[in-house]
């Protein structure tokens, strides 16, 4: 990734997802992060969900797919239950609490205020 060969980078990545099958999330968070800096980040939402689904209890994995989310999503409240989600499992005092939970009152403030979806 750092040479900016995104299309290998996938590949290699993708080739380690296939032969490895222990826990795959930093593998998956990896293959976001190079998405992301293609700026795909519509396959960085989904290598994030799927790094989730390897390891739902890790703060870091779970606060990177709320912000995943929330540049994916158009609609604020597709992106609210991310930071919920976040905030559910891992609380307001966690690594990213307070983050997660003034990103959520700002999306539940633009709704209500302006009517926004």
């Amino acid at each position: 990734m750092r040479i900016e060969k995104y299309t290998e980078s996938i590949k290699a990545i993708e080739k380690a997802i296939a032969i490895r099958r222990p826990v795959l999330d930093k593998e998956y968070v990896q293959l976001a992060a190079v998405h992301a800096r293609n700026e795909d980040i519509g396959n960085a939402f989904y290598a994030l969900k799927a790094a989730q689904k390897e390891r739902a209890d890790d703060a870091m994995i779970n606060y990177q797919l709320a912000i995943a989310a929330d540049r994916y999503f158009k609609d604020k409240n597709s992106i609210i239950p991310y930071y919920e989600n976040y905030l559910e499992i891992h609380g307001k005092k966690s690594p990213y609490g307070t983050l997660a939970a003034e990103r959520l009152a700002d999306l539940k403030e633009a709704i209500f205020m302006n009517g926004d979806d």
